[in-house]
């Protein structure tokens, strides 16, 4: 499996972390453009959509870009 983070977002409070990831050759399906979110360095979960993301309870005004 290939991952390549394409670009990653963080709370303002550092708790939270979004990261645009691109998937290839997991033989599971899994491949192509996921979020994969972290919360206090622990795996929440990959979504594929804004809205999902949402739904996790993330704040996306709160959310700021990283280099």
């Amino acid at each position: 499996m290939v991952q390549d983070v394409r670009m990653r977002c963080i709370s303002r409070d550092g708790t939270t972390v979004v990261e645009h990831i691109q998937l290839s050759s997991t033989g599971t399906g899994r491949d192509g453009e996921w979020l994969r979110v972290k919360r206090h360095g622990y795996h929440v979960g990959d979504v594929r959509t804004v809205g999902e993301l949402a739904g996790l309870g993330i704040d996306l005004a709160d959310l700021r870009e990283t280099d």
